[in-house]
């Protein structure tokens, strides 16, 4: 069977088409195919990228609202250690503030000033005296936070070392409305 030129014609082109084809198939769709899969993965790796060094600033906007509420709850304890609170209150606020600096609490004593200091009609003074274990820096925090408020006043230091742990002892003055 002889071909004649338009089926020869034909038939090239078919082949032509036929390797076009299957050159698409199985070479240049696999690698597409293979370069979205690979794109996919850098978006992947770069949004954990930027989360780990914060580039985005999410982290640093979570910490932010942090900050925030925790200014506000500050703010709403320190207007009522204006006012005359029960032992119980200065407890929980002081311990409270230990925690908040890493350190633990060991002991907490309340006692009233001295007796022989002038007595105000508004206002009363107590000494508050901590017993906390934890590092010099965690110390010097809560000292640094202490020394912020208007009300509180460091009276007294002492630190003694046990092994690695250092025992800290504060006595704080503090100053409020007589209830």
């Amino acid at each position: 069977m002889k071909l004649q030129p338009n089926e020869k014609r034909l038939l090239t082109i078919l082949a032509f088409v036929a390797v076009i084809a299957l050159s698409f198939q199985y070479l240049i769709f696999p690698e597409i195919k293979k370069g979205q899969e690979l794109a996919t993965q850098n978006e992947n790796l770069n949004t954990a990228y930027d989360l780990l060094i914060n580039k985005d600033g999410k982290a640093s906007q979570l910490e932010a609202s942090y900050e925030v509420e925790y200014g506000k709850l500050n703010n709403l304890l320190d207007k009522s250690l204006s006012s005359s609170l029960k032992d119980e209150d200065l407890d929980r606020y002081f311990t409270q503030m230990i925690i908040k600096h890493g350190l633990k609490p060991a002991s907490l004593t309340i006692e009233p000033f001295d007796k022989d200091s002038i007595v105000y009609s508004t206002i009363t003074q107590v000494y508050v005296t901590l017993g906390v274990d934890g590092s010099l820096e965690q110390l010097v925090a809560l000292m640094t936070d202490i020394g912020s408020k208007p009300f509180l006043k460091i009276h007294n230091l002492d630190t003694t070392q046990k092994g690695e742990e250092y025992n800290h002892t504060l006595k704080i003055e503090l100053i409020m409305l007589k209830g």
